[in-house]
């Protein structure tokens, strides 16, 4: 997924609940955040939960979660 920025300078944005990327075994997920957008969690971020994950954020891009940040989750936990 990729989470663009309008044109114009205009900000783009994605608003989600719970995120997860590389949700299991053998799963892989990625976003891309580009400069000028933002990504919107309400509750916790996932990124490598027992798969492989890869979030991207360019400089100037945002991601905000309600609660929780995870890298490699069940794999060496370590919250962000």
């Amino acid at each position: 997924m990729r989470c663009m920025s309008g044109g114009s300078g205009q900000g783009g944005s994605v608003s989600a609940g719970k995120s997860d990327l590389g949700y299991g075994e053998g799963a892989t997920g990625e976003v891309t955040v580009q400069a000028g957008a933002m990504w919107a969690i309400g509750s916790d971020l996932s990124v490598g939960r027992a798969g492989t994950g890869n979030l991207v954020i360019e400089e100037g891009g945002l991601v905000s979660t309600g609660r929780h940040g995870y890298l490699g989750y069940q794999e060496g936990l370590r919250e962000l």
